[in-house]
C-alpha cells in the first residue's frame, strides 16, 4: 500500500469487535522506510552540536536575567542579579549558602548541587 508516497506495509496484530457497541478495533504494526527523516534529524543534530557559539560575559547574562542568582557546587551564592539585590539585599547574600535564603519545594528532593543540576 502506498500512502503519501511512502511504501507502507502493515501487519495486523490484533482485531477486536465490541458486540454491544459494534466498535471495531484493529492494532497494526506499520513498516516503512524512515531513512529520509532519520538522515534529516541526524544532520540537524550534527549542525547543532558543531555550531560554535560566541562566549557571553556574565555581565550580559545578569543584565538579561536581572532576577538571577548564581551559586557554585558548594551551594554558595557567588553573584546576584540587580533585581534580586533590590529584593533580597544581594550584597549581603554573596558568599552565604543558598539554603539560607531559598527552599526548594518541588520536586521534593534535597536541595543539593546534584539535584539542581539534574
Amino acid at each position: 500500500m502506498i500512502i503519501y508516497l511512502i511504501d507502507l506495509h502493515d501487519d495486523i496484530l490484533l482485531q477486536i469487535i465490541h458486540l454491544r457497541s459494534s466498535t471495531f478495533i484493529s492494532l497494526c504494526f506499520l513498516r516503512f522506510d524512515n531513512t529520509p527523516y532519520q538522515n534529516a534529524q541526524t544532520a540537524r543534530r550534527n549542525m547543532i552540536e558543531h555550531t560554535d557559539l560566541v562566549p557571553v560575559s556574565c555581565v550580559y547574562l545578569f543584565q538579561l536575567f536581572p532576577f538571577s542568582i548564581a551559586f557554585d557546587r558548594t551551594m554558595t551564592i557567588r553573584e546576584v542579579g540587580e533585581k534580586s539585590r533590590e529584593l533580597f539585599g544581594g550584597e549581603e547574600m554573596v558568599g552565604l549558602p543558598v539554603e539560607t535564603f531559598f527552599l526548594m519545594h518541588r520536586p521534593r528532593v534535597a536541595f543539593t548541587w546534584d539535584n539542581v543540576r539534574d
